[in-house]
């Protein structure tokens, strides 16, 4: 044999070995499932599965992209906050890292995983499999990249080994990023003033723990632990980079494995409020919370609806039976007292600071128990204390002198009705008492128990001395300090008991959940049809297609036709709020009957003969995502809206469905009035009957009867007062006259003029008290954060018996209307602008939070030009609602909503005719959030991590940070620079005098017509501002107007204290240009500088320069004109303020500029390098 071809028969051979080495190592079989890869391996007893790795070629690049970021970040940023010695070894330790191509799954198990076909990948070549051996230890990285490895201990927690690693400092570490072994990793809270429930590493899990002086930024901590969960499990133990450290304390014993975190207990206190038992907390609680409270200390029993919208806003309503005192002459029972609360989160709790609220009780209300509190709260593991200041009822011990006071006088004495009978504020917000009067420090601890995790101890200091009490009720109290429980029953029933005043007792209890968390199998719908690969070949039955999809999805289906590779839906009647899900489930019933030529189906709703809408679903693509796992890169939404094509011309349809020309049915009715004088629950319960008789597909009649069945109705008896015409306090006779009532009867009919714009025109009996004719346009453009409409109407008044019949009251009613989705916390806003049914004129704006699971927390108010005196005992119309679709609370999907609204009183001023049928609900379809509304998350995973909390990530904090950078960016102005502005306002000065009195000799008329124009600028700037954030224009200038937000907050706050130094008294004042009271209370209404020109420079500057409009510094510099004109400002107060406004606008463009583009900087080795700061 030839020397050639041993060398070949070597080769041969050792390329076998090599093989059979990779095939050993990874056993990948193309095309097979990683379920029944992991079956394959015969030593499963000693492999960790929790540790697998399923690697691929597609998952390199980004992670590649990440690292590299990472690296970059490290390596050029000049303000990174941490030292540079640090970041240098951070960076050798992760450019040390390979790119693995990891891809985090989420499970393990075979068995789930075969169950599970959409979660279980099929393997390819180029792909690998590794199934490390276990790892039995604990890896921990502090922020200095030390490094401690620990043998994993059974129960216990990050803590635990944080404790057992440094001992004392780790009391200096707020937060861990957790990585597991199987590649997921969480964000968890685990400091003294934080800390949360959390999961237990598993063996071979890795701890990322910076402590807080090391300034690690939270959003790197994130990306790294992200990478570094893209590694094998153990990988840091042999990183010789990382500095390896003794543990500084003896493992923990069982007692201290025992003890679990767990999360901040928040509870309500007596007035339902997040508190103690009498006074209120800073706390807050969870976004979506719905309580009902019910708490009693004589002569008081408090029932109170409170509603958490945002994660910073509390507000609900309360009714207070004060028994010692009579509702009226005459009148049985006790009074009854209506109010409303809110309270703002001002600032999160941070390892050094507390968390900060500022509160308002009883506003708009009688002003009995009106209060105002600031509040502060400290956590220390299981305690929880408060401290703050109260005005108001909750003030009247009167410890402290009023803060306020050094400001003015008029501060120390309360005004308003405290303590006294109802005075004429009645449902107005008494602005003027606001912070006046004695003021009380007020606050206490909470103590979560560890013997009983259900159980909470309270001890407070109450600011109330109760000798000031509502209708001269003065019973005093034997102690200040109150002291009770809470008892957590369960997840939504909390217990309360305390001792009160020191010889009261109090008990209550709280109904509590998350309204955006309501779900309810639905254990009486049809089971989804299964998904399999396999598609039919011949046309079906569409007729038992369409049956099925209807009982499936309970849409009304108009016909089906064909339009090459594209199966189109007609869709008549989308009822429901989780569209995706009806959707879903359509398409496995067209995936199970259409032939295997078919690509796309498309889902046209049409409402009325009106095109809404179209969502399109790509068939193969929607099989795969069902049928094996997808890579992240691979992964898309299966459901994509589209604009509705009108054009098109549709083919003959395969089906078509006879239109259902007549439809009735019947439904449970139930009406309830509450706080009346007659009785403070007043309810009746019925049955309706509700028909339609359709004319043509856009031309119907609609009607409803109603049969009262059960009421309590016979303490019915008084009426409201009016000094209005009676349009809605007639309500007691329209409720009692007769048992069997016609609310509804109209004829309608819609259309479009084009593809944007809607109209109806509609007549009959419209509601229980009004008939007549009307008329509605819409325009309302696809997936457009805004609409605009206008409805014109003319009524009469209808008989009480809400029969046939009219009255000889008439009138002409309609709104201008803009609807806008904010795009910010998933809040819209409505304005109405127009006339109401007693014939006076004004304005309605109603908010509200569409959550993603479709319930509404909403609020309005409507205020018109009846004076507070005439509309009456409660001045102006307001109300909070509640809606929650049927889908979220039953067995079975529903296509209905159960609505809730509360009104304090029934006014005639304000009244807004209650229309059947709105354009607005009509095109709900061309909501760009449609697809979004679904069933809350039931915990499984859907191949990504939940998105973690970042800490740093809120507007407060962004604005704090951006205020430090502008203390630090001023610091490094040049002096000459500084110099110049002081220069040029000097030289304004000259100005001062002669503009004043020429300001003086223009007064009245045009003049100030012009002054008032002029100085609204600001305004105007601020709204366009507002509305560019909002997402009205690209997300450049998104980004420019929070730019400008921010410039203009920091302006003013930086004038207001350059007021209060200064001291300059205003031109009206006619003490001259050098009168100046430095640092009084005075300062703050002071006229140097101008806020006006400050503000409306600070708005103006970051979008001139960055889009080049030097025309907007002409807009700003005329606020000037109107400042000086109306005699508010001198020339050289002008010049101050816009050259403040301009200098903070244009540094804070420089902080975005910086945060958004990548910086580029040499790096060590003489290259070019760019990193990126991430939000």
């Amino acid at each position: 044999m030839t020397h050639a071809k041993r060398k070949v028969i070597a080769a041969l051979i050792g390329s076998l070995f090599a093989a059979a080495a990779m095939a050993g190592e990874t056993g990948i079989r193309s095309g097979e499932r990683l379920s029944d890869w992991i079956l394959r391996q015969r030593d499963a007893g000693n492999n960790y599965l929790p540790g697998l790795s399923w690697r691929t070629p597609e998952q390199k690049l980004p992670q590649a992209r990440m690292q590299q970021q990472l690296l970059d970040t490290l390596i050029a940023a000049p303000d990174f906050p941490v030292s540079a010695d640090i970041r240098r070894r951070m960076a050798a330790w992760i450019g040390t890292l390979p790119v693995t191509g990891r891809v985090p799954l989420a499970m393990t198990d075979p068995r789930w995983l075969q169950a599970h076909p959409e979660a279980d990948p099929v393997l390819q070549a180029g792909q690998s499999v590794q199934l490390p051996r276990r790892d039995n230890t604990i890896t921990v990285v502090n922020g200095s990249l030390q490094r401690c490895t620990l043998p994993h201990r059974a129960g216990a927690e990050a803590t635990t080994y944080l404790l057992t690693c440094f001992s004392k400092g780790a009391l200096a570490i707020d937060r861990v990023w957790l990585i597991q072994p199987d590649g997921h990793v969480l964000n968890l809270a685990v400091a003294a003033w934080n800390r949360e429930a959390q999961s237990e590493p598993a063996p071979g899990a890795l701890i990322w723990a910076p402590e807080r002086d090391t300034e690690w930024p939270a959003w790197f901590s994130t990306r790294l632990a992200q990478f570094l969960a893209s590694q094998k499990p153990g990988f840091a133990e042999q990183a010789a980079i990382l500095a390896t450290v003794a543990p500084a304390a003896p493992p923990p014993g069982p007692d201290a494995l025992a003890t679990c975190a767990r999360n901040r207990v928040v509870s309500a206190n007596d007035w339902g409020l997040i508190g103690l038992l009498q006074t209120p907390t800073a706390r807050m609680a969870v976004t979506g919370d719905m309580r009902f409270g019910y708490s009693h200390v004589y002569p008081y029993t408090r029932g109170n609806i409170l509603f958490q919208p945002l994660d910073w806003l509390e507000a609900g309503f309360r009714y207070t039976a004060i028994s010692n005192q009579s509702y009226g002459p005459g009148i049985s029972q006790s009074y009854k007292d209506k109010s409303i609360d809110v309270k703002f989160r001002l600032a999160k709790e941070t390892a050094s600071t507390p968390e900060l609220a500022l509160g308002f009780i009883d506003i708009g209300g009688t002003g009995l128990f009106s209060s105002e509190y600031l509040v502060a709260n400290k956590r220390w593991n299981d305690f929880d204390a408060s401290l703050g200041l109260a005005w108001g009822y909750m003030s009247s011990r009167g410890n402290i002198r009023n803060p306020f006071s050094i400001f003015s006088k008029g501060f120390r004495t309360r005004k308003g009705n405290q303590g006294s009978s109802i005075g004429q504020t009645t449902g107005n917000f008494n602005t003027n008492s606001y912070f006046t009067g004695p003021t009380s420090l007020f606050g206490g601890v909470q103590y979560h128990t560890p013997w009983n995790q259900a159980l909470t101890l309270k001890l407070e200091l109450d600011g109330n001395d109760y000798k000031h009490e509502p209708f001269g009720y003065a019973p005093g109290a034997k102690s200040s300090f109150n002291a009770g429980l809470n008892y957590r029953l369960s997840d939504s029933v909390d217990l309360s008991a305390a001792l009160e005043r020191g010889n009261r007792l109090m008990f209550g209890f709280t109904f509590h959940g998350g309204l955006d968390k309501i779900t309810v199998p639905k254990l009486l719908d049809p089971p989804p049809v299964p998904v399999r690969q396999q598609m039919p070949v011949k046309a079906p039955d569409w007729s038992k297609t369409v049956a099925d999809i209807e009982d499936h999805t309970l849409w009304t289906i108009g016909d089906i036709s064909l339009h090459g590779r594209e199966l189109c839906l007609t869709i008549s009647k989308s009822s429901g709020v989780y569209w995706a899900d009806r959707i879903e489930r359509a398409v496995r019933i067209l995936h199970r009957d259409a032939p295997a030529n078919i690509e796309r189906f498309v889902f046209r709703h049409v409402e009325r003969g009106a095109s809404i809408t179209e969502q399109v679903v790509l068939r193969e693509q929607w099989l795969v995502q069902h049928t094996r796992f997808l890579l992240p890169s691979e992964r898309t939404d299966i459901v994509t809206a589209r604009r509705p094509n009108t054009s098109l011309v549709r083919e003959t349809p395969v089906w078509h469905g006879e239109p259902d020309w007549f439809d009735i049915g019947l439904t449970p009715t139930f009406s309830q009035t509450i706080g009346g004088p007659d009785g403070f629950f007043l309810v009746q319960a019925g049955l309706g009957a509700r028909s339609e008789l359709k004319f043509n597909e856009s031309t119907w009649t609609s009607g409803f009867l109603n049969l009262r069945l059960i009421d309590n109705y016979s303490n019915f008896k008084t009426d409201g007062p009016s000094d209005l015409p009676r349009v809605r306090t007639d309500l007691r006779k329209y409720l009692v006259t007769s048992r069997v009532t016609l609310p509804n009867l109209q004829v309608n009919h819609v259309g479009t003029l084009s593809d944007t714009q809607y109209y109806s025109v509609y007549g009959g009996y419209l509601e229980p008290m009004f008939a007549g004719v009307g008329g509605e346009w819409l325009y309302r453009p696809w997936h457009s954060p805004f609409a605009f409409g206008v409805d014109v109407n003319h009524v009469k008044k209808r008989q009480f018996n809400q029969g046939l019949g009219l009255l000889d009251y008439s009138a002409n009613t309609g709104h201008v209307t803009l609807y806008w989705e904010t795009g910010w916390h998933s809040i819209e806003a409505s304005l109405k602008l127009g006339q109401y049914l007693a014939g006076d004129k004004g304005a309605t704006i109603d908010v509200h939070r569409t959550f993603d699971n479709g319930t509404v927390m909403g609020a309005l108010m409507t205020k018109t030009n009846v004076s507070s005196t005439k509309f009456g005992e409660g001045s102006f119309d307001k109300g909070i609602y509640l809606s929650i679709p049927f889908d979220a609370i039953l067995p079975r999907s529903s296509g209905q909503m159960a609505n809730f609204s509360w009104h304090p009183l029934t006014r005639d001023g304000g009244a807004i005719l209650e229309r059947a049928f709105s354009l607005f609900d009509f095109t709900r379809g061309r909501n760009r959030r449609m697809l979004s509304y679904r069933e809350p998350d039931n915990g499984q995973w859907n191949g990504e991590d939940a998105p973690m909390p970042d800490p740093d990530h809120s507007m407060f904090k962004d604005v704090g940070s951006s205020g430090k950078r502008l203390v630090r960016q001023i610091g490094a102005t040049p002096l000459e620079t500084l110099l110049m502005g002081g220069g040029i306002v000097l030289a304004s000065s000259l100005l001062d005098q002669p503009v004043s009195k020429w300001a003086a000799k223009h007064q009245g008329g045009k003049w100030d017509r012009m002054g008032r124009t002029a100085t609204a600028i600001p305004i105007g700037l601020a709204i366009g501002t507002g509305l560019l954030w909002t997402g009205l224009g690209d997300e450049a200038a998104s980004n420019t107007a929070w730019t400008a937000i921010k410039a203009a907050g920091l302006t003013y706050a930086t004038g207001e204290l350059t007021r209060f130094a200064v001291g300059r008294a205003r031109p009206e004042a006619g003490q001259g240009t050098h009168h100046f009271s430095s640092f009084s209370h005075k300062g703050f209404t002071s006229s140097f500088p101008s806020q006006h020109m400050g503000v409306a420079f600070a708005l103006a500057t970051p979008f001139a320069e960055r889009y080049g409009a030097n025309w907007l510094y002409a807009v700003a510099g005329a606020t000037a004109f109107g400042r000086v004109q109306q005699r508010q400002h001198f020339v050289s107060d002008t010049v101050a303020g816009s050259l403040i406004g301009y200098g903070i606008g244009n540094l804070m463009l420089d902080q975005e500029r910086g945060r958004n583009r990548p910086r580029i900087s040499i790096g060590p080795d003489r290259s070019l390098r760019a990193y990126w700061e991430f939000d």
